[in-house]
């Protein structure tokens, strides 16, 4: 039986003497502060441990005994579960027989002003609300104890006979063999690290067993133990290798939850065990294949990304050989390679077989179908579809709260990429406040250091600036990465993630030198930790290029985009989607330095390596071909401009249908370019097909329904039809003032255009006071040097 203590209610104190430099006749204990050190760190791994790091005070040569007993007194006073206390050291025993611990200060002659009575520990423990009590005990008894005592174990375990506590105790007889010389332990505190360390976690009872074979087998003398109760169920670690399965850490999904130190001690461990398991076990055993799988699965912790990509890759056929296609090691395999996965489409269609193959073979409740179920839906909504995603995490919410309770954190992730996607497709205001409400409970549930936590905060940040509040977003930014920095550490993906975001907020709300200042150093950090072909790499150093081109030289800008390219072709092969991204990002750039030829060359170039590698009606071939038509209408080229816009949206009608989106933003700038190219009729007919499909499906407030509705009267007006354009004008005005407000920049647009037609239709004194009212609005709302405000000015002087 295991029993887990509940990490936010429990508390431990650790504390040992490693030397008392006042009596010569204590030698010194140097293993003792590694005890410490060691033993801190196991409970309190953020993986393994079952206590928090701020609830495990570790007090390596305490000054005195009233620092022990500041540190026990709280303990034991906030512990509502479990309290534990371990020391190591000399135990010394006075002439009656009572046992005191040793700290720096202790002489043998004074052991009741300079040591720790142990009846003033046993009275703190047992005044404890803990509901179980563990004491372990490393002590060194001295050769000048009171040899008269014919059971020095028996004394000490009566004196320290606490109810509801667990005792375990080391009665080695001299410091010689309690702390082997050269040893980074002491002898005890040794073996009981080791059965800590176990694959599998062991309860009190079972390591107390393992440290008692350990230290027989070695002729070492025996430890002891009293259990009261059933606290001997308690298990104080998780075990050193818990199942990859059985831990919650999901590259495809979120960033890795545990911080950066930990994932690289574990790559360093599981390389080794792997070496060890190969050689004595052979390449294909069943133990071999999960250390494979766990050292994959660390490294894509560590950032490791295409080494755990690659040996996940590898290991799949290997596992799907021995243990079939569906067993579910073989599909946990594969889902932590679709996780790791940097083509979303070939991940997505990866994730829904395994979620189909993880309900036939586990059942539609089990943990593993769950986390298969959400993996997909967040990546349909990466690969593009929020709207889906956001409402398959809406169905498996409740499935996950009824499997594994409110409190999960697999709960509480799906949760927040449930807000996530209520955001992305298309409100944001309510994505804020779910995202708002999952971050109090992962706060009360997880404490405000878990990395979910911390990720959920940055989450909040970055939809502040979609909201259009990059200052505020970048000042709670700033504010979380220094906890990130802390918890997870400096090269945490987390941590590099939190300061691309904060260099994109920096660069949104106007300081575009400061956001390329913070690009650069994040990318010579992503180069350093991750590679200078890994996607985030490259994600940071595009942007840096991006943001330098707004004040850059030219020829500079063009050379670094040009290096950029390079490096992805090596790092990722020239057809990767990488690699194809930063040239699309290349080319469709502002190069006006260049010729006309060699900028058209570029763009024929990469429109024929994207249709090869991507398909003809693929999202980036098209942006291409747009790109590619703009750049030619600015040229002059306006029939072949027209052409290639319009090829792009019956390609976005083909593949999307006529009411899609993507179809409508098409069909919407071919109108437009067909005014602007001396169309005005086909300009309006074109778009009141718009108009009437973006009425009926987004409404008639919606913004590109209002966009759409200025376009269509203008160019009414310019096709002859001035009170169509003035009446027309005049409605999209209320519907925009009824939607966004009598402020809005829309609105302001919309009146500046309505006034005009209404000028032009015969009612010029009427269309003059109306221009007027406005400058006066658009003056108080955004000040007297705005453009619309010149505009106004221009069009006043111009009617008058």
């Amino acid at each position: 039986m295991l029993v887990f203590p509940d990490a936010e209610r429990s508390r431990a104190v650790l504390f040992g003497t490693s030397g008392c430099p006042r009596d010569d006749g204590l030698p010194d204990l140097p293993a003792v502060r590694e005890n410490l050190r060691d033993l801190g760190a196991r409970l309190a791994d953020p993986v393994t441990g079952t206590f928090r790091e701020a609830h495990c005070a570790v007090l390596p040569d305490p000054v005195d005994a009233e620092t022990v007993g500041s540190a026990l007194a709280a303990a034991a006073d906030q512990a509502t579960d479990l309290l534990l206390v371990y020391y190591a050291g000399h135990g010394l025993l006075d002439a009656r027989g009572r046992l005191y611990l040793a700290l720096p200060a202790t002489t043998q002659g004074s052991l009741r002003y300079t040591a720790v009575p142990v009846d003033v520990l046993r009275e703190d423990i047992g005044n404890s609300g803990a509901r179980s009590r563990v004491l372990v005990l490393d002590c060194c008894f001295s050769g000048r104890a009171i040899t008269a005592m014919a059971n020095e174990r028996a004394a000490v375990v009566g004196q320290l006979d606490v109810a509801g506590t667990y005792l375990m105790v080391s009665s080695e007889a001299n410091s010689t063999s309690a702390a082997p010389v050269g040893a980074t332990h002491t002898a005890f505190t040794g073996a009981l690290l080791a059965a800590l360390d176990d694959a599998e976690p062991l309860n009190l009872d079972q390591v107390f067993a393992r440290v008692d074979r350990d230290l027989t087998t070695r002729g070492l003398p025996r430890p002891s133990r009293k259990e009261v109760n059933t606290t001997g169920a308690i298990a104080l670690t998780r075990g050193a290798n818990p199942a990859v399965e059985d831990i919650d850490g999901n590259p495809f999904v979120d960033e890795p939850a545990v911080p950066m130190r930990v994932a690289v001690e574990r790559v360093r461990h599981h390389t080794r065990q792997l070496a060890g398991r190969r050689q004595t076990l052979g390449p294909e055993h069943p133990e071999t294949l999960t250390a494979r799988h766990n050292l994959a699965y660390w490294q894509a912790h560590a950032g490791q990304w295409e080494t755990a990509r690659e040996h996940f890759a590898a290991l799949v056929p290997v596992r799907a050989g021995r243990l079939g296609a569906e067993h579910p090691l073989t599909l946990r395999t594969r889902l932590n390679h679709a996780f790791c996965d940097d083509d979303l489409d070939a991940a997505r269609d990866e994730l829904g077989d395994l979620a189909e193959a993880f309900a036939r073979v586990l059942g539609h409740g089990h943990p593993d179908t769950l986390r298969a179920w959400r993996c997909l839906a967040v990546g349909i909504g990466l690969a593009g579809d929020a709207a889906t995603a956001r409402d398959q995490l809406a169905d498996i919410i409740a499935d996950h709260v009824r499997v594994l309770g409110p409190d999960h954190v697999d709960t509480l992730i799906t949760r927040v990429d449930h807000a996530t996607w209520v955001g992305e497709a298309g409100d944001p205001d309510a994505g804020l406040a779910r995202l708002a409400e999952v971050l109090v409970a992962l706060e009360r549930a997880h404490g405000p250091d878990h990395p979910y936590t911390l990720s959920t905060r940055r989450k909040l940040a970055e939809d502040a600036g979609t909201s259009g509040d990059f200052a505020g977003a970048a000042a709670l930014l700033a504010a979380v990465l220094p906890d990130y920095t802390r918890v997870l550490g400096a090269d945490h993906p987390g941590t590099l993630r939190a300061r691309h975001s904060h260099a994109f907020q920096i660069e949104q709300s106007g300081d575009p030198r400061r956001a390329r200042d913070e690009y650069v150093s994040l990318a010579a950090d992503r180069t350093r930790v991750m590679g200078a072909g890994h996607p985030d790499t490259v994600w940071t150093r595009s942007a840096a290029v991006r943001v330098f081109a707004l004040f850059g030289p030219v020829a500079e800008v063009r050379d670094e985009y040009e290096a950029l390219v390079r490096v992805c072709a090596e790092a990722r092969g020239p057809d990767s989607l990488i690699t194809l991204d930063v040239r699309v990002a290349f080319v469709t750039w502002d190069g006006s330095s260049d010729d006309d030829a060699t900028i058209r060359q570029r763009y024929q170039d990469l429109i024929g390596d994207l249709i090869r590698v991507l398909g003809e009606e693929h999202d980036q071939v098209l942006a291409v071909y747009h790109h590619l038509s703009v750049y030619l209408w600015g040229v002059g080229e306006l029939d072949l401009a027209r052409t290639y816009l319009q090829g792009v949206a019956e390609g976005y009608e083909r593949r999307d249908g006529p009411n899609a989106p993507t179809t409508l933003a098409a069909w919407f700038d071919v109108a437009v370019w067909a005014g602007e190219g001396g169309d005005p009729a086909a300009a309006r007919d074109r778009l009141a097909a718009v108009l009437g499909i973006r009425t009926r499906t987004l409404g008639v407030e919606h913004e590109d329904t209002l966009r759409t509705w200025l376009e269509f009267a203008r160019w009414a007006g310019s096709a002859g039809d001035v009170v169509g354009a003035r009446d027309n004008f005049g409605a999209a005005v209320r519907a925009s003032t009824s939607a966004r407000g009598a402020d809005d920049p829309l609105t302001l647009l919309l009146r500046h255009h309505h006034a005009c037609w209404v000028a032009n239709a015969g009612q010029h004194a009427e269309g003059v006071r109306m221009l007027w009212q406005l400058l006066a609005d658009v003056e108080r709302v955004v000040g007297p040097d705005d453009e619309l405000a010149h505009d106004i000015r221009a069009t006043c002087a111009e009617l008058q």
